[in-house]
């Protein structure tokens, strides 16, 4: 697990998800229910339905992983100001697929969430606050919502599952 250091204050925590299964089943998840959000969003590309993964069975197994590295993070320091932190609620759950050229535009998700995090499928980049931060395939990356993020033109494919997530209820994930 690796923490950068933007700023003093906005931190962007990467680590790796390695159940090639999940990350295939994800990857077709989304290549088959693109559609719904095509080009009408901060995606310059296809989406799915902002809700498409939450009620998914793999993405819940997923998502009890990635709970217990954040859980892991919070051991040896805070990075995302979670001392309290129990369980996480994730408010939405979308795949994006960008075609070479198309891009997503500079964004925040301020609102009901306090944190977004980024499944990747191919080696690429995310462009936080002006630093891009480098992610390959399985690599999850989780910045806070105010932080502005995007990606330039796509070389190539490059498809992505994007959450947002805030603190929840002790024993509560999903």
């Amino acid at each position: 697990m690796k923490i950068f250091k933007i700023s003093t204050k906005i931190p962007v925590i990467k680590f790796n998800y390695l159940n090639e299964e999940h990350l295939i089943h994800f990857e077709n998840e989304i290549k088959l229910h693109v559609g719904p959000l095509d080009y009408k969003t901060n995606v310059k590309g296809q989406m799915t339905s902002y809700t498409h993964f939450l009620n998914n069975t793999r993405f819940n197994l997923f998502l009890n992983f990635f709970a217990q590295k954040i859980f892991e993070t919070l051991k040896n320091n805070d990075p995302l100001y979670l001392k309290n932190f129990n369980s996480l609620k994730v408010i939405n759950a979308w795949g994006n697929k960008l075609n070479p050229g198309e891009v997503v535009n500079p964004h925040t998700h301020i609102g009901s969430v306090d944190y977004s995090s980024v499944l990747y499928f191919s080696d690429t980049y995310l462009v936080v606050e002006n630093q891009k931060i480098y992610a390959e395939r399985g690599d999850i990356l989780t910045f806070f919502c105010t932080s502005k993020h995007w990606t330039d033109k796509a070389e190539t494919e490059r498809i992505t599952l994007a959450f947002n997530w805030q603190n929840a209820t002790p024993n509560k994930i999903g």
